[in-house]
C-alpha cells in the first residue's frame, strides 16, 4: 500500500496493491485493449481480489474498466474490509514523526535536568 497522511488507503493504494498482487504472482496481468485484465493464478490473493474474481463475469478474470464498473452489492463490505485490513499498523509510520519528536524533547528534559543538577553540585563546592 501507498502510505499518505490519512488514515484509510485510497484508490491509489488500492492500485498498488493490486500490482504488489501480480509482482507476488498471485494474480497475473496482461493488456487488452487500452485496459489490462487480471487472471488467477494457483496462489490465493488478498480476499478483496479473490472476491472480485470469483465474482467477475467469467469466475476468473477483470480488467480494470470491470473494476471501475463493478456493481455487486456486497462490495462495499469486502472493500471496507479490505482498506482496515490494510490500514491496520498504518499509525506507526504516520505518527512516526511525532514519536520520534516526542522522544527529542524527553531526551531534552532529561539532559536539562542533569546539567541543571551538575551546575547546582559544581556551585554547592
Amino acid at each position: 500500500m501507498i502510505l499518505s497522511k490519512s488514515t484509510r488507503p485510497d484508490q491509489m493504494g488500492l492500485i498498488g496493491d493490486l500490482l504488489m498482487e501480480v509482482a507476488d504472482k498471485h494474480l497475473t496481468m496482461t493488456k487488452e485493449g487500452e485496459s489490462y485484465r487480471l487472471h488467477k493464478t494457483d496462489k490465493d490473493p488478498d480476499p478483496f481480489f479473490k472476491y472480485l474474481l470469483d465474482n467477475s463475469t467469467d469466475g476468473k478474470s477483470f480488467t480494470i474498466e470491470e473494476l471501475r464498473n463493478f456493481d455487486n452489492p456486497d462490495v462495499y463490505a469486502h472493500y471496507h474490509n479490505w482498506s482496515s485490513r490494510k490500514s491496520a499498523g498504518i499509525d506507526k509510520y504516520i505518527n512516526l514523526g511525532a514519536k520520534h519528536m516526542s522522544n527529542v524533547i524527553k531526551g531534552a528534559a532529561y539532559v536539562s535536568f542533569g546539567l541543571t543538577a551538575l551546575y547546582l553540585l559544581t556551585e554547592a563546592m
